[in-house]
């Protein structure tokens, strides 16, 4: 029960900073001015094994929230998984895009990873070129159990 509840309470309190940092003015003007063609970007496999797949399939740098990666997922295991963003950077900066997407036994989702634009510019970032992040997929019913998989990952625009 008490899982259950910090699980519900995790995800009430990332809607509500979702939905205060959205009403807050996260428009795409000020400094950021990232002008990647996203036709340029090539879809870039993240995990595909037993257990999981993640691909990266597009990059959007004027998302409707700021710069946005669409992600492609699967789970291939009998067990609900989270798929979760740890220790991510922009630049070189720490800038955490508040990511998680739970994907329940033997389905897929498709989701977007994506950075607020006033994040960004508090930080003095105008265009992204690298983007690093542990990807990290765990057992959302185990919090305790071992990490199902975890990799450093390094994206060049």
């Amino acid at each position: 029960m008490c899982k259950k509840y910090f699980k519900n309470t995790l995800l009430t309190v990332i809607m509500i900073c979702s939905i205060f940092l959205l009403l807050c003015g996260c428009e795409l003007s000020g400094s950021y001015t990232d002008d990647v063609a996203t036709s340029n970007f090539s879809a870039i496999t993240i995990a595909n094994n037993s257990n999981i797949s993640a691909k990266i399939t597009s990059y959007d740098a004027k998302g409707i929230y700021g710069p946005t990666f669409s992600i492609s997922l699967e789970n291939k295991t009998n067990k609900n998984l989270m798929f979760s963003i740890d220790d991510a950077s922009v630049n070189g900066i720490m800038c955490d895009p508040f990511w998680a997407t739970e994907v329940v036994a033997g389905k897929k989702a498709i989701s977007s990873i994506s950075w607020f634009t006033s994040t960004l510019e508090e930080n003095n970032i105008s265009k992204i070129t690298t983007v690093e992040f542990e990807f990290r997929v765990y057992d959302s019913d185990d919090w305790l159990a071992d990490d199902i998989f975890i990799k450093t990952i390094t994206i060049n625009l």
